[in-house]
């Protein structure tokens, strides 16, 4: 615990990324590998039920320190964070001074207990942990039975400091990332195994994110700073839940852009991915469209829509199987991330979407669209297609370079930018 107390406040000491590149290689370096684990999952942001109440640590830290309540409600007013708070008004004890335990073992019986323990057996633990910390790592401590833990360290800066440690590219750590970490030595051995042939069946690919583009729609300035409008594959941006479906060996999963399993919202689409073949990625966007309409005349329902369906689970399609009759929907596919088991972001764009056309038409599913592509001649023709937007239901145009492979989030000279309208 103390070597991740120190950890926490060295990476909040300094703004210079290649430090905290430096400082986070040293720690997962020094530490056993369930350690490593867990610390991990803490900055990635790892959450948690809060075990222990706000008044109960309030009142446990006033009996503690000696202190009336108002005392310490005066003095969280002051401070305005209730972790410094409880760590500033208890005084360090001779008990601080001891090594406390390292920190799968710490939070295993500092944090993890708290969950089941009765409310005297509580106080008992936090109390406890309380004297054998000093008061930096009372207010780590406190971040961590918070139940939201932030460090405020980049995702990218942690992905650099684990493929230094590992050796591998930064590209296949985050890959190994995405879906989640569990807390244990062998989550750590594998982000740094030479082959993935135990890799989770159900991990996705980091999304490739789309750029704002700034500029207006003069032909001329638009022709200076993205070349020819044919260099581009140009599709709307449509409004609803970005996602991948997977399909390997066995398992299927739709996951979210926010590395969330949806499968239980949304049972077609599980359905529909048990359809693609096995050892297949498809990025692509939820879609809710209104059941009666078909062909080029469906209309796409609002954002706000698709939302309901997000939160209505399985459990409610099967108390009320007509739950959603007039509603249905579909997936529109952006590109293809992996097919036939092969990692396939390194080709082409224009490559990959002939490779999403074929097995779109392959699958022949009504579930299951390629994006639509325009075609216009200029860019003036691009902005009058963009024109079109919300008559549409939709927020704009895509661009995409036709020969740019598939990127991991959102890069700095960027292959995809987002056209949308005011």
């Amino acid at each position: 615990m103390r070597r991740f107390a120190r950890l926490c406040w060295e990476l909040a000491a300094t703004t210079s990324a290649s430090r905290k590149v430096e400082t986070l290689t040293a720690y997962f370096r020094s530490v056993p590998e369930d350690d490593a684990a867990l610390a991990l999952a803490y900055l990635l942001g790892r959450r948690g039920r809060r075990p222990v109440t706000t008044t109960s640590l309030r009142q446990w830290a006033c009996e503690e320190a000696g202190i009336p309540l108002w005392l310490f409600d005066a003095s969280y007013d002051a401070v305005g964070d209730l972790g410094e708070t409880l760590a500033l008004v208890l005084i360090d004890t001779p008990e601080s001074a001891a090594e406390p335990p390292r920190l799968t073992a710490f939070v295993a019986e500092s944090v993890t207990a708290l969950a089941k323990a009765a409310p005297a057996e509580a106080r008992a633990i936090v109390t406890g942990t309380w004297r054998r910390l000093t008061s930096d790592e009372r207010f780590i401590y406190h971040k961590l039975i918070g139940g939201a833990f932030r460090m405020g360290v980049a995702h990218g800066l942690i992905v650099r400091a684990i493929a230094q440690v590992t050796g591998l590219d930064s590209a296949t750590i985050t890959h190994r990332l995405m879906g989640g970490v569990e807390a244990t030595a062998a989550t750590w051995r594998a982000l740094g195994a030479r082959d993935e042939r135990d890799a989770l069946p159900t991990r996705p690919y980091p999304f490739c994110l789309a750029t704002q583009l700034e500029i207006t729609g003069d032909e001329a300035t638009l022709n200076e700073q993205l070349g020819p409008v044919s260099d581009w594959l140009v599709e709307w941006k449509f409004d609803g839940i970005r996602c991948q479906l997977l399909h390997r060996g066995e398992a299927v999963a739709v996951v979210s852009r926010g590395e969330e399993r949806i499968d239980a919202s949304f049972p077609e689409l599980v359905a529909l991915a048990k359809r693609l073949p096995s050892g297949t990625a498809i990025d692509g966007e939820v879609l809710l469209v209104e059941r009666e309409l078909g062909g080029a005349t469906t209309r796409i329902l609002p954002f706000h829509r698709l939302q309901s369906r997000l939160n209505a689970k399985r459990a409610a399609w099967t108390a009320e199987p007509g739950l959603f009759e007039l509603e249905r929907i579909a997936f529109v596919a952006y590109d293809l991330l992996e097919s036939e088991g092969t990692d396939r972001r390194t080709l082409p764009l224009a490559e990959r979407r002939q490779r999403l056309d074929a097995l779109v038409a392959s699958v022949s599913d009504d579930r299951l669209h390629a994006s639509p592509t325009l075609c216009p001649t200029s860019w003036e023709d691009a902005a009058r297609e963009r024109a079109r937007s919300r008559a549409l239901g939709v927020e704009g145009l895509m661009l995409k370079r036709r020969d740019a492979a598939y990127g991991s989030g959102r890069e700095r000279r960027s292959a995809w930018w987002k056209w949308k309208i005011d």
